[in-house]
């Protein structure tokens, strides 16, 4: 009888400590949700949609710069051609 109490004691302390790992492991989860919805809400999207926009001017800019260099490039080497013609 008095093992049978022992065994019964045993379990609920391990059922209380699989418990408490669980809520601790919950408690972590809770806590970085909280603070993953207070990075977005400070989040400036008016400041982040102002760098999305000027990020795509510059890219755009740098394709229309290759591709002139490369019609400058195109239009000096006929025109050393057409020179030695």
């Amino acid at each position: 009888m008095l093992s049978s109490v022992s065994e019964q004691l045993l379990n609920i302390g391990n059922t209380i400590n699989r418990l408490e790992s669980v809520a601790e492991a919950q408690s972590i989860k809770l806590n970085n949700l909280i603070s993953f919805r207070s990075t977005m809400r400070d989040t400036d999207i008016a400041e982040e949609s102002s760098n999305y926009i000027r990020y795509q001017i510059l890219q755009q800019a740098s394709a229309t710069l290759l591709a002139s260099s490369r019609n400058l490039k195109a239009q000096n080497v006929m025109g050393l051609l057409n020179s030695v013609n």
